[in-house]
């Protein structure tokens, strides 16, 4: 591992180990120098060094902006090639646990999580209030195009593979009107802001000793505000004290785009659709995870049941923080909701 650093240095490594969490390709590893600093850092695997370290350095700048703002983040720091098909990056290390893990142990009482919500979703308002640079201005259209092309994309493949599945579930049938008379035309112009792009508890570290809040694993590329707010459906899925998290990241993520309307235009058109745009986007995860299951062949009889456990789980959520009965949901699914 020394070797990453510049030949000459008097830096050295000396304490490393590997996280075996994430999902994604690259190798992740704990570091401490002998000066003290601790690090994460990814080893990533690539066919074409230069262009990741590209990405990585405009992806450094924009985090940088973000930081600069106020906003609690792993600072990317150091961008290296590492072997002939392999890029090193070196962030700053994030102490604590991720919220995930304090909410699924039950570390935190219901007060803390939905404070700690509450955080996180200003600093997520936050982050998509702050301009985007001049060069990501001169594409934005283009953005613009690709990200609405991205979100079509994805949704017309999982309607279709619905469309062609055995099982059928009573919560997607109600919700496929929704989807043909709103569709995605919505998205079309809306103007992009930096986005996460994976706002989920596990990629938010909680230091209880400190209060401090850490954001890692961002992308911060152009984005759409109510799509990256809607991540906080991978808290409502579970329950227990992610819900109240989950209202508290809403409710902060709210307080503040209500005082951006007052001077913002964009803000202004954000809050007017919210409600409308978030169910959509939650329904959009409910029927693209449902599909990926069928493509993963995961989707045994118990599995099944799980699934529709959580939906309800879900709906009860969206039910009490924003009310649905004018959405074309039966009467049965409704009394199973609220129960």
């Amino acid at each position: 591992m020394n070797e990453l650093f510049n030949q000459g240095s008097d830096i050295e490594i000396v304490d490393f180990k590997e996280i075996l969490s994430g999902k994604s390709k690259a190798k992740k590893y704990y570091l401490k120098t002998n000066k003290g600093v601790e690090m994460l850092t990814k080893i990533t695997p690539t066919t074409n060094a230069k262009a990741l370290t590209t990405r990585l350095e405009n992806k450094r700048q924009r985090a940088e902006a973000i930081a600069e703002s106020g906003v609690p983040l792993s600072r990317l720091i150091k961008i290296e090639p590492f072997g002939k098909n392999t890029v090193a990056h070196f962030y700053e290390w994030c102490k604590g646990q991720t919220v995930y893990h304090l909410l699924k142990n039950g570390e935190l009482t219901e007060d803390e999580a939905y404070d700690l919500g509450a955080r996180t979703g200003e600093f997520l308002r936050q982050i998509h209030s702050i301009p985007l640079r001049s060069e990501e201005w001169d594409t934005g259209l283009d953005e613009e195009v690709e990200v609405y092309n991205q979100i079509k994309k994805r949704l017309d493949n999982s309607y279709d593979k619905y469309r062609e599945l055995r099982h059928k579930l009573p919560v997607i049938e109600c919700l496929l009107p929704f989807f043909k008379d709103k569709g995605v035309e919505f998205l079309r112009g809306r103007k992009l802001c930096y986005a996460h792009r994976d706002y989920h508890s596990g990629n938010i570290m909680y230091d209880v000793k400190s209060k401090q809040i850490g954001l890692i694993d961002y992308s911060f590329k152009p984005g759409d505000a109510i799509s990256d707010l809607a991540y906080v459906y991978d808290s409502t899925k579970h329950g227990g004290l992610f819900h109240p998290y989950a209202k508290g990241q809403v409710d902060g993520y709210l307080a503040l785009l209500k005082k951006d309307a007052e001077h913002s235009n964009d803000a202004t058109i954000l809050l007017k659709t919210l409600r409308e745009d978030f169910v959509f986007f939650f329904a959009a995860k409910i029927l693209t995870l449902f599909t990926k299951n069928h493509d993963n062949g995961t989707l045994t009889q118990k599995k099944l049941e799980s699934v529709k456990s959580i939906q309800i789980r879900v709906l009860k959520w969206l039910d009490n923080y924003f009310g649905l009965d004018d959405f074309e949901f039966t009467e049965e699914i409704l009394e199973a909701v609220r129960k």
